[in-house]
């Protein structure tokens, strides 16, 4: 098999992928459209592994790093209207993150996922 990735055009049931391959697995940069949802980024023997950009509705929802499909490393994600800047781990929200609402912002600490409190001395 020749492991040098090459731009292809690979159209299923599921989705659209344009971009480079090896033969039909998604490997280097391209774009995956399905449905809605588009995908542009870096794919390693068809796992989304780098820098990604998703889209629902032509709307990005998370642009950032995955590592073997999962987000991991600095990212933004947006929810609505609400902006989460900070770093994941295996896919959860993990250690200082900014969160930007429509009106304000907040500093927040994640724990897989989880806002650990902040506790004052008094």
């Amino acid at each position: 098999m020749n492991y040098i990735p090459k731009p292809t055009y690979i159209k299923t049931e599921e989705y659209v992928y344009n971009g480079k391959s090896l033969g039909l697995i998604k490997h280097g940069y391209g774009e995956l459209k399905q449905g809605n949802m588009r995908i542009k980024g870096l794919w390693f023997f068809d796992v989304m592994h780098g820098e990604q950009e998703i889209y629902i509705n032509d709307i990005c929802i998370f642009t950032g790093t995955y590592v073997n499909g999962l987000k991991h490393g600095k990212g933004i994600e947006y929810i609505g209207k609400i902006k989460y800047i900070g770093t994941w781990s295996n896919d959860l929200k993990h250690g200082q993150f900014i969160i930007e609402y429509e009106k304000f912002t907040e500093n927040v600490t994640y724990s897989n996922n989880i806002i650990i409190p902040l506790i004052s001395n008094m």
